[in-house]
């Protein structure tokens, strides 16, 4: 390899570029091979090895074709080259844009996959995580996540794909086996798995007989997500996510309505009509959105029930706004567990649940939400309410006739609560009439006292 400086030229020959590099061959050199142009030689036996050059050098012995032949790249080419024969040539910070220069170079010269090319990839990996670690901030530090997030990853052959993931795995010491395109993790070293698992004819083969899916990102193609929700062997999704999220999920159209029976959203971003597909999932049993935002790009949409067997709805941190007005509540008959904490929702709220919900509903958290004189009314129906031992207002604001009402759980053992503006003298008479054990409020230090001697008891504590 010689290099020449010049600028960018016109080649009117069959050419091959991808990702910055231009290869030509078969051309006269217009310039003359000086020694001190020298850069790389490639030979036979050099220790990373590539398919284009061995091709190249069997041509060139059998006389066939290629006589000479240019490289173009918008990189320094000659340097990635001399790391592939002398890795002790490394001498600059591994970063994002490095690592895709060597990455090209793997790639357009179709790198072969041998044992030095994984001893030079685990190299270039522990120098950039680990010694290149201990010298450099951590802002300067290499961004490992980030550099597999860029296009190039995405682009690479299996067999380079397959030797990024061996030498990173390794490094870590964990045990692992690839059969027919699937990374299989082991807990042991002499561990076992069934290859029956795995079916050759899907690109998600050991998805198959997936019926649980957890997802911790939403960096993934909406085309994953619509051909996840349409699989009709998954019964349980869990997506939580931990990365900005300026797009919302959109599904636009369940097809898998009948076996799906647990959907969990964590900090997720929906659209107000991917929320009404959801609750035309006929035998989903348990519904988490927690934390999520709801958007709404379109006109309202007629809010349309058909989950009929929901025993379980978390609606927790949700902003749940855009509902305020649906009568959701009612349309639910068989909620064992209602979790409407911070879902901004309006007083008399909870008054609106089914009827058929009085023996079913066992939990209800309603943290920082407004309870009304309906409200009280309806949770005072609730078959468990004649049997509530623990509850927990810290988080919801009483006035003294709330006060008063708590006069009706007979049961009551543990009891939280904070004051606000509550009358202390109305607190003591609620309580002569309860059977509490054990009391948690934030009153100051002399109501506590006086409320403490006037109780005679000793598990009450202030905040």
């Amino acid at each position: 390899f010689f290099c020449e400086n010049c600028e960018r030229k016109a080649f009117n020959l069959p050419r091959h570029r991808e990702d910055g590099i231009i290869i030509v061959f078969d051309v006269d050199i217009w310039y003359e091979l000086r020694r001190e142009n020298h850069i790389f030689t490639y030979r036979n036996e050099n220790s990373i090895a590539f398919e284009v050059f061995n091709n190249f050098l069997y041509l060139k012995e059998s006389e066939d074709k290629h006589e000479n032949g240019i490289i173009g790249s918008d990189f320094e080419l000659a340097y990635f080259l001399k790391l592939t024969e002398n890795i002790a040539e490394f001498s600059f910070k591994l970063d994002t844009y490095y690592l895709k220069c060597i990455l090209i170079l793997l790639k357009c010269f179709e790198v072969v996959e041998n044992r030095s090319l994984l001893e030079f990839l685990q190299s270039l990996f522990f120098y950039g995580l680990v010694v290149q670690k201990e010298s450099l901030s951590r802002k300067d530090r290499f961004d490992l996540e980030n550099a597999f997030h860029s296009d190039i990853f995405k682009k690479l052959n299996f067999s380079i794909q397959k030797s990024l993931c061996y030498t990173f795995l390794n490094m870590f010491m964990i045990t692992f086996v690839f059969n027919d395109g699937n990374l299989i993790i082991l807990e042991k070293a002499n561990e076992l798995y069934d290859i029956l698992l795995f079916d050759k004819h899907i690109p998600y083969k050991n998805l198959l007989k997936y019926e649980k899916i957890k997802i911790r990102k939403l960096e993934i193609s909406p085309e994953v997500y619509n051909w996840i929700f349409q699989k009709t062997y998954i019964k349980v999704i869990y997506i939580e996510n931990y990365t900005p999220n300026d797009e919302p999920l959109t599904i636009n159209n369940f097809t898998n309505n009948i076996s799906l029976t647990k959907l969990v959203l964590i900090n997720v971003r929906i659209c107000l009509s991917f929320v009404n597909e959801i609750f035309k999932l006929q035998n989903l049993t348990k519904l988490s959105l927690e934390s999520c935002i709801l958007e709404s790009f379109e006109v309202y949409l007629p809010f349309t029930l058909f989950t009929k067997n929901l025993i379980s709805l978390s609606l927790k941190y949700t902003d749940l706004v855009l509902y305020k007005y649906a009568d959701i509540p009612s349309q639910f008959t068989s909620l064992r567990h209602l979790n409407i904490s911070r879902g901004n929702l309006p007083p008399s709220y909870i008054s609106k649940l089914s009827l058929l919900c009085d023996s079913s509903l066992k939990v209800l958290h309603c943290k920082s939400y407004t309870l009304d004189k309906k409200d009280l009314l309806r949770i005072s129906k609730l078959e468990f309410y004649n049997s509530l031992y623990a509850l927990n207002l810290y988080s919801t604001i009483l006035c003294n006739e709330d006060i008063i009402f708590l006069k009706k759980i007979k049961n009551l053992r543990f009891l939280s609560l904070r004051l606000y503006d509550l009358d202390i003298k109305i607190l003591k008479s609620c309580l002569l009439s309860l059977s509490v054990e054990k009391l948690y409020c934030d009153i100051n230090y002399i109501e506590y006292i006086d409320l403490k001697e006037y109780l005679k008891e000793k598990d009450i504590l202030a905040y």
